[in-house]
């Protein structure tokens, strides 16, 4: 196919101004951090966002083609608009001892509660200039139209969102009093719950189902942290009623009720799973993937930010990435993975998929590792993605090399990262998937 490419000289500027894609965006952050009643601590910060095109779009309706039609209007236009909000939590401590143990001595119970609101005005008013309302047919129906839409930066947000955050982590731990009288310490901690968060919120400006699902996640560890049990639940308060749609088939579906007024339960579970890693090695990282995954938490909400599906699912990720964090003083280490996860769709219908993963890696030598990742699909009774590896120590850097031999996403791929968790996203890459077949 033949491309035509223009020579960045100063007679083709124009050309290229009026056909690129451009634009400028400026924000400016404010952020507050305050100390109310000595037992809470708040966050407020309101965000401005200006964006500068050189040219916006005019929507019209064609009657001739009974259709919208549009042309570009060229001209330095600015798009502005700001959000707010406000986020409050405290520390709540619960001891209870245990007077005729020998064994117990204490539990402790470490509830963070967090509370945060926010809230963005609506800027789809046509007299604002950055949405138009146009006629779309000729029965007079109209629709909204972003006039910066496909644009760089985009455009100001769409409808008003004015919601409430709730969200409460829970850690439980026990205090074990040892054994043995030669003990270097008299005590020890073990973790009963490392975790257990419920979160929701409260969306104020929606017509309808303005309870968010009630997300619930709860963690803990055995064995001196080698075995991990990770339990995650979704559950919705609204019910589900049942319908006949035009063909005269029996339907399912959310209705704006809560489902206890429909004697469905305070709430319906609307997905679980249940996930238990372990690993095996002749001496422990400085770090398992719980402390990590509390790391990462603690770091995001402590910046002001507000815990939900999409955060979790990213911490998620960045632990259980087996590319991303490499210990080479650990000769040799088999981890493996137990998933099992249940959802409802939407029509009622239940889904239930369960898969047991393996993973590790060996030294070769001081520099050198060779790694592997591979499982099963017990519901396909398949041999799910698998991949192997060599890993090279470049002092300050990594280099992965991975392949994928068989399946139906066959690839490779070389990335040279920086040691430095902070900095996993300055990496080289070299990639070929089925894709480039």
């Amino acid at each position: 196919m033949e491309q035509n490419f223009l020579d960045f000289t100063l007679a083709n500027l124009p050309q290229l101004l009026r056909d690129a894609n451009n634009g400028a965006r400026n924000t400016i952050p404010i952020t507050s951090n305050f100390t109310l009643f000595k037992y809470f601590t708040g966050t407020a910060a309101v965000n401005f966002t200006e964006l500068w095109y050189l040219e916006r779009i005019n929507y019209f309706f064609n009657p001739a083609e009974q259709r919208v039609d549009r042309n570009i209007e060229q001209g330095f236009n600015r798009v502005s608009f700001f959000n707010s909000s406000f986020a409050l939590n405290t520390n709540i401590y619960g001891f209870y001892k245990f007077k005729r143990s020998k064994r117990v001595e204490t539990v402790r119970h470490h509830m963070q509660p967090t509370f945060s609101f926010n809230f963005t005005p609506d800027f789809s008013d046509p007299r604002r200039g950055f949405f138009q309302r146009v006629q779309t047919d000729s029965l007079g129906n109209t629709q909204l139209f972003s006039r910066h839409q496909g644009f760089v930066f985009g455009s100001a947000p769409l409808g008003e969102a004015r919601s409430l955050g709730i969200n409460i982590r829970n850690t439980v731990e026990a205090k074990l009093l040892n054994r043995s009288d030669t003990a270097a310490n008299r005590t020890r901690k073990i973790p009963i719950l490392q975790t257990l968060n419920i979160a929701t919120n409260y969306n104020f400006a929606a017509d309808s189902f303005q309870l968010a699902p009630v997300n619930i996640n709860t963690r803990t560890a055995f064995f001196d942290n080698k075995l991990n049990v990770n339990l995650s639940a979704t559950f919705d308060p609204y019910a589900s009623g049942t319908f006949r749609n035009a063909q005269g088939q029996e339907i399912t579906r959310r209705i704006n009720e809560f489902a206890f007024t429909r004697g469905q339960g305070l709430a319906r579970l609307r997905n679980a799973t249940l996930n238990v890693t372990g690993s095996l090695n002749p001496r422990r990282a400085d770090r398992n993937p719980g402390q990590m995954r509390d790391e990462l938490t603690n770091d995001f909400i402590n910046q002001g930010g507000i815990m939900n599906e999409f955060v979790e699912n990213e911490i998620t990720r960045i632990v259980n990435d087996p590319t991303l964090y490499i210990d080479w003083e650990i000769p040799w280490n088999l981890g493996f993975g137990y998933n099992i996860v249940y959802s409802v769709q939407g029509n009622g219908m239940t889904n239930l998929t369960q898969a047991l993963n393996l993973n590790g890696d060996v030294s070769i030598s001081e520099k050198w590792k060779i790694n592997f990742n591979s499982g099963i699909d017990f519901s396909t009774r398949q041999v799910t993605q698998s991949m192997i590896g060599i890993a090279r120590n470049l002092h300050c850097w990594t280099m992965n090399i991975n392949w994928i031999p068989f399946g139906r996403f066959t690839s490779y791929n070389i990335d040279i990262r920086v040691n430095s968790a902070m900095l996993q996203d300055l990496k080289v890459s070299r990639r070929r998937s089925f894709f480039d077949r």
